[in-house]
């Protein structure tokens, strides 16, 4: 299961701001929006790539948002 809380991410042109977001085990989850809406900056975040200014990401109960790149599943 993947959770994330509080997410903010401060860019140039935009906020991107998620409150919470769960998805389960075996769930499919589409991200849909429009050009420059946030779709690649999230997959980004979650991967470790882009560093967030607030929140956490839970990954099946751990809290990965600190990990490093090569430590996370």
């Amino acid at each position: 299961m993947l959770i994330i809380e509080n997410l903010r991410k401060k860019l140039s042109h935009f906020d991107l701001e998620i409150d919470r977001l769960e998805i389960k085990n075996k769930d499919y989850f589409v991200l849909l929006g429009l050009s420059g809406s946030g779709k690649t900056t999230l997959l980004e975040i979650i991967a470790g790539f882009t560093p967030l200014d607030q929140g956490r990401i839970l990954l099946n109960g751990e809290d990965i948002t600190k990990l490093p790149i090569h430590k996370k599943k």
